[in-house]
């Protein structure tokens, strides 16, 4: 019974273990800038350049603020508050 006892305990435990890695996992981008790089961020440089953004250049050029032809965290203003 003890043995029985053990192993479901710690069948348990790593039942959660590995619902917690899977949340970590599915966290939800918290910005439009956030989501954009996971989305478009091909060699994960923390910028998008025109070659790494799939849609139009009308689409592009309407995210890039100041017209630099790089979509970076200036273009969508400041990160919000905590």
């Amino acid at each position: 019974m003890r043995c029985l006892t053990a192993l479901l305990g710690a069948l348990l435990a790593l039942a959660l273990c590995a619902a917690d890695a899977r949340a970590a996992d599915d966290k939800e981008p918290e910005t439009l800038w956030d989501l954009l790089l996971e989305k478009y961020d091909a060699n994960q440089d923390g910028v998008i350049l025109r070659g790494e953004y799939r849609r139009s250049d009308e689409a592009f050029a309407r995210m890039d603020r100041n017209a630099d032809g790089v979509l970076t965290r200036a273009d969508f203003g400041p990160p919000p508050r905590a």
